[in-house]
């Protein structure tokens, strides 16, 4: 069943990384025939700019904010939860 889960995961962040790249790769050619130059070289300069900041937005930091110390937190999880339950 975690297999199952595991795979529709994998499956689902693939495709929808890959309608993202569909979608860039067809935009970009769609507003240099619309725009003028100067305002092709605008939309340039920000969509470079959000890529930028998206990279350092996955660069690891959101999982590392969540990340517990188990050993840490054993007595916290076992007086709530139980001792059986912090195993």
């Amino acid at each position: 069943m975690a297999l199952k889960r595991i795979a529709f995961g994998v499956a689902t962040l693939s495709a929808a990384r890959v309608i993202q790249l569909a979608s860039s790769f067809v935009a970009i050619p769609f507003l240099a025939r619309m725009l003028t130059p100067v305002d092709f070289g605008l939309a340039a300069l920000a969509l470079s700019m959000v890529m930028f900041f998206t990279m350092i937005g996955d660069a690891g930091l959101g999982r590392s904010l969540v990340r517990v110390d188990a050993e840490r937190h054993r007595g916290m999880v076992e007086r709530v939860l139980g001792k059986r339950a912090a195993r």
